[in-house]
């Protein structure tokens, strides 16, 4: 990247980019978590201590020496969204693409940049979007959550003018409920990988000019997601398919849930009450 502003403490990151990526995952959610010693601990608090010390925090290489994985061999979570420990101390958490990464999934975490800084050197002119969210409790979990009020429209299938969007860690860039996901992808040739964990789109160049563009709609502007951004190419014209179904009765059908760093070429800012979106600066 060429911009490096001065003083700001860093992490280097990798971005999810398909589902079930290996080892640890930012999100844009409110609790980070892993095991020590087999505790549970809110992994965004050892982080910070951390971060005081250095003027830079390798997340990869130092998470993965001090952490124990969990048992089911999940990873551990590190949150950077509203209402996070990270943004709480530092007031702001930028999540910066480096462009000249080979397959755009490393960069940055900047803390406590100033808004001017995002706007003017990390984001294509006029691309900025900003999401107003929520930070509460979740009711059956206590995990807090972030969440927005949104209008999805799903080209010539649905139009829905308010649905409450889950933000933070999921495996997919977008999770609908079973009626909304059929919608999406009726008559197109979709099949489960052997355990169930990925799903695939067969003759995916031809497939893609089938499937719908799926607007995001907010007051500050829409974040437009094509096809080529929820389908990511893999050998033999195959397809991994980045939208999720939830399972049944799990998810209404005016809730969605959406992993916002799942979308390439993108950057994002998080601060108390918001997050900001925009089209990553060439």
């Amino acid at each position: 990247m060429d911009l490096q502003p001065s003083g700001a403490p860093t992490v280097n990151v990798t971005f999810p980019l398909s589902h079930h990526v290996a080892g640890h995952r930012i999100h844009l959610g409110a609790y980070g978590q892993s095991h020590v010693d087999g505790r549970e601990v809110n992994v965004s608090n050892l982080l910070v201590r951390g971060m005081n010390a250095l003027d830079e925090f390798d997340f990869n290489i130092n998470v993965q020496h001090h952490w124990v994985p969990t048992v089911d061999g999940s990873p551990n979570l590190l949150a950077v969204g509203p209402g996070s420990d990270l943004q709480r101390i530092y007031g702001s958490v930028d999540i910066i693409r480096d462009s000249a990464s080979a397959e755009n999934n490393l960069g940055l975490i900047y803390l406590g940049l100033s808004a001017e800084t995002f706007k003017l050197g990390m984001c294509e002119p006029d691309s900025l979007i900003t999401i107003s969210t929520q930070t509460g409790a979740a009711v059956s979990s206590y995990i807090p959550t972030v969440t927005t009020r949104l209008r999805l429209e799903i080209e010539g299938r649905i139009r829905m003018f308010s649905v409450e969007a889950i933000i933070g860690h999921a495996e997919s860039l977008l999770i609908f409920a079973d009626a909304i996901y059929s919608r999406v992808f009726q008559g197109l040739p979709v099949q489960n990988s052997t355990d169930s964990s990925v799903v695939w789109l067969n003759n995916c160049t031809e497939s893609r000019t089938r499937l719908p563009t799926i607007f995001l709609r907010v007051p500050s502007g829409e974040i437009r997601i094509v096809p080529e951004d929820y389908t990511r190419m893999a050998e033999g014209n195959v397809c991994e398919i980045l939208i999720g179904r939830a399972p049944q009765h799990t998810l209404s059908a005016f809730t969605i849930k959406m992993n916002l760093l799942m979308l390439e070429g993108v950057n994002i800012r998080t601060t108390a009450n918001e997050i900001h979106i925009c089209d990553s600066a060439s």
